[in-house]
């Protein structure tokens, strides 16, 4: 477990810390770890160059990137009135597996409304893990018909919307922390000065808060480019969707401390999706 005192971001701007709650559900900072098979396959000149965050290993129930969005997002939920969570996703979907998980450890029901997706071998065993949770699962022909359904589902006072992908101004912090996690980790000699920081790229919000982290703790501007690879149609994700991420990120920080509101101007990074594709 973790404590707020451990958050990077907290420790350069001290408000943010008595103002956004955290539940400690994960371990931090995440390890950095070299990929020596990854860069053999490269080919000469990669040798300790590729390496990987491990954020799989900030929680032993469920790692990944869910783990940093949830504990920020769901620490005021009760405080505020709510006992359930309901999110959405396909049948596989990584999101509702994880808020199922984690809304069981923390006492709040969870619904998740899921819409049909190609079956694959990952899909089934989402499925299932999604079965032993206990969570209600609810089925609906496609996405729109999703959406729609979980608008009403969320329609008690006591349900919480908790947006696809887990993006949302609150959640996109949890990786503004990440990149000044990730630079303290560089500062430190865990790993070497990165030239790229490839990310996945699907609703953009993990993707525009470690873009913003990295800018804000100096990364961008000695030369680390921050690359969104994207698993979405670009209509999707794309480099102003980012932006406009970034920007409600901003935002909420700006609202949350005073000393970030003085200290941070309003500007952006610009952001890159899918480089090897040649598209920004």
């Amino acid at each position: 477990m973790t404590s707020e005192s451990e958050y990077a971001l907290f420790e350069r701007f001290p408000e943010l810390e008595k103002t956004i709650p955290t539940l400690g559900l994960g371990v931090y900072p995440s390890p950095v770890r070299p990929m020596p098979n990854v860069a053999k396959a490269l080919g000469q000149g990669y040798t300790d160059k590729v390496w990987v965050k491990r954020d799989d290993l900030n929680n032993e129930d469920y790692g990944g990137n869910k783990i940093r969005k949830f504990e920020l997002e769901y620490a005021p939920l009760k405080k505020r009135g709510y006992d359930t969570v309901a999110t959405m996703g396909g049948i596989g979907t990584n999101q509702g597996v994880a808020a199922a998980i984690f809304c069981k450890q923390l006492g709040l029901e969870c619904a998740v409304v899921l819409h049909p997706q190609p079956i694959t071998e990952d899909v089934r065993n989402k499925l299932m893990l999604l079965h032993t949770t206990g969570c209600r699962m609810h089925r609906s022909g496609g996405a729109i018909r999703a959406i729609r359904k979980l608008g009403r589902i969320c329609r008690p006072d006591n349900v919480y919307r908790h947006a696809p992908g887990g993006t949302s101004p609150i959640a996109n912090v949890a990786f503004v922390n990440a990149g000044f996690e990730l630079a303290r980790q560089v500062e430190a000699g865990a790993m070497p000065f990165p030239d790229y920081v490839y990310v996945a790229a699907g609703t953009t919000g993990t993707f525009a808060g470690l873009l913003y982290g990295a800018y804000l703790a100096g990364l961008t501007e000695k030369g680390t480019k921050v690359v969104g690879v994207r698993v979405v149609p670009r209509v999707l994700g794309n480099r102003w969707i980012v932006r406009w991420q970034m920007r409600r990120t901003h935002a909420f920080l700006c609202s949350r401390s005073k000393q970030f509101e003085r200290e941070v101007p309003k500007k952006f990074p610009l952001a890159q999706t899918d480089q090897r594709r040649g598209e920004n």
